[in-house]
């Protein structure tokens, strides 16, 4: 089976577009700031609402 150029061109775009996807991805890992545990985060969140005296209908 013979691939095209417009094939080759396209699978080329397709893997370009990949690499930047992937640094992109990496770069947001890097920049975004540590969650140690998502549920801890949401008591200690639950916890200051608590504190504060907002009425649990809206945390």
């Amino acid at each position: 089976m013979a691939i095209s150029y417009e094939d080759m061109f396209l699978l080329s775009e397709l893997s370009r577009l990949h690499k930047l996807w992937n640094i992109d991805k990496q770069r947001r890992l890097r920049t975004r700031p540590i969650v140690l545990n998502d549920a801890l985060t949401a008591k200690a969140a639950a916890f200051s609402h608590y504190l504060s005296g907002v009425p649990p209908e809206f945390w």
